[in-house]
């Protein structure tokens, strides 16, 4: 048979933590009640992690060796 998790004898029986299962009690801690909060302000800004290419930048060797003629 199991061994009881945490000790039958307390300060106090009738506190909440007592009164409900442990698996509850650990996750009741961890979270905030009600919903997700939404950043102030409405939509995200993002940011590219690359930063765009210009036309001229995609010009290769070849091409450039052709205007040069």
């Amino acid at each position: 048979m199991l061994e009881p998790t945490e000790p039958i004898e307390g300060s106090e029986q009738n506190t909440p933590s007592d009164t409900l299962p442990p698996r509850r009690r650990r996750r009741a801690a961890s979270r905030p009640a009600g919903p997700p909060v939404a950043a102030p302000g409405g939509e995200e800004v993002v940011a590219p992690a690359i930063p765009v290419a210009e036309a001229e930048d995609l010009v290769t060797d070849e091409e450039e060796k052709l205007d040069e003629r």
